[in-house]
């Protein structure tokens, strides 16, 4: 849709400036709540990795402790008691570090760069480029 002669005249010069710097403010308005969208969302996406993480080394904590008494009943001789305790040490620390290995491979893949966002910036500037 074409604008008559007569009304593209009858506009000022600040008036047009005016109207740009208006657009410009919107789409950046419109820009940082869609970065601050894409954000929230990778952020929900990185809370379940980040609890199994923290509770692989919780559970990581206990396996050393239960180390730890393996070698304390270890010192006392009591063959049957420092065995139990290594046989449930092992498994709590091997538990730990495979939830925290799966935890933090999960952390990796999330890529917490806002990606619509930054694509519609570089179609903003190539459009301001391209634009006549």
């Amino acid at each position: 849709m074409t604008v008559p002669q007569t009304q593209r005249s009858d506009r000022k010069l600040s008036e047009v400036f005016q109207d740009i710097i208006a657009n410009v403010q919107a789409m950046v308005r419109a820009e940082f709540r869609l970065a601050k969208t894409e954000l929230a969302e990778k952020a929900d996406a990185a809370t379940k990795p980040a609890i199994a993480v923290g509770t692989a080394l919780v559970i990581t904590v206990y396996g050393c402790l239960f180390l730890l008494l393996c070698v304390m009943f270890a010192l006392s001789a009591v063959i049957p008691l420092w065995a139990a305790a290594l046989i449930v040490g092992v498994v709590l620390t091997a538990l730990g570090s495979i939830l925290a290995i799966a935890g933090m491979k999960k952390l990796k893949s999330i890529r917490a760069v806002p990606d619509k966002t930054v694509r519609n910036l570089k179609e903003d500037v190539w459009a301001a480029q391209h634009t006549k």
